[in-house]
């Protein structure tokens, strides 16, 4: 596997996480939901906040997933 299809696959990983906490999940339900290691779940959302925290496109999409 290339390192750019590992790159999508984690993103994509990143994305379906981030969708279940929007939805007002928490990472222990998440990881049950979507069998991840809880771990591994928080390590994606810190992911996420810190990429969200620099980017106002991903701010205005994930306020857009809330309404």
């Amino acid at each position: 596997m290339s390192t750019e299809e590992d790159l999508v696959n984690h993103l994509d990983v990143v994305n379906k996480v981030v969708g279940e906490y929007l939805k007002g999940s928490d990472a222990t339900k998440i990881s049950k939901e979507l069998a991840i290691p809880r771990q591994k779940v928080v390590g994606y959302l810190n992911e996420w906040k810190a990429m969200a925290a620099d980017n106002a496109a991903i701010r205005a999409r994930a306020k857009e997933a809330l309404v």
